[in-house]
């Protein structure tokens, strides 16, 4: 079994446009495939493709359907990321083992990816966005689907750089990477930037109690 980490991210209704309109600038699909969803009675463009709604099991939604009532988007997208050792290191082939004859392939896929100015599409992710049971609030989740992916969005400065932006930009609740068995990697909180990882003692789901040993650990550090 290979590695499954994930992005997630959880957002006011209220702020959802920011949100939506720099996902939408810091995606990419390739073909340009994109749908919409209305929300607050703002349609929103999103990249991604193979979209089923509220089941994953549900057949694929028409691509020229506006998406208005929902409990769960499941899609496809990728992330525009700058450039750095640990993204180059998650590309197919990166593992070239000195065989020259691989090293064709690797640039081949390398060039495919590369956007310039120093911004590179990696993806794609199996993504949702979930509007939460009884509340205003919405979680997004972007899940990578190749080990060396994983670790990328562990290691990465550039996905740190990313995540903290997303988080800013929609005055996120709360912004974490899911390691599995790992833990949690807590990289935002309540306007603040943070960096902590919580190995156990938190169930996913269990919001709740993430949200009382964060507010612990804010009164300590910040008292």
């Amino acid at each position: 079994m290979g590695l499954d980490y994930s992005i997630k991210t959880y957002v006011k209704k209220d702020k959802i446009s920011k949100c939506l309109e720099w996902f939408y600038k810091n995606t990419y699909q390739f073909d340009k495939k994109t749908f919409s969803v209305l929300i607050n009675n703002e349609l929103f463009e999103i990249n991604g493709d193979g979209v089923k709604l509220n089941d994953y099991q549900s057949n694929y939604i028409d691509k020229n359907e506006d998406i208005q009532e929902f409990e769960k988007i499941y899609f496809n997208t990728s992330l525009i990321f700058d450039i750095d050792p640990k993204i180059i290191a998650s590309i197919p082939g990166w593992e070239l083992d000195y065989d020259m004859n691989r090293l064709k392939d690797f640039k081949e896929d390398f060039e495919s990816l590369y956007l310039g100015n120093g911004k590179i599409i990696i993806g794609g992710f199996d993504s949702t966005i979930t509007k939460l049971k009884n509340s205003e609030i919405y979680e997004i989740e972007l899940t990578a689907v190749t080990s060396d992916m994983s670790i990328m969005l562990e290691t990465s400065i550039s996905v740190k750089k990313w995540i903290l932006e997303f988080s800013r930009i929609s005055d996120s609740i709360l912004s974490y990477l899911d390691l599995e068995h790992n833990g949690h990697k807590i990289m935002y909180y309540k306007g603040k930037e943070i960096e902590i990882t919580i190995r156990e003692g938190f169930e996913e789901g269990e919001e709740n109690e993430l949200s009382c040993l964060l507010d612990d650990y804010f009164a300590f550090t910040y008292k």
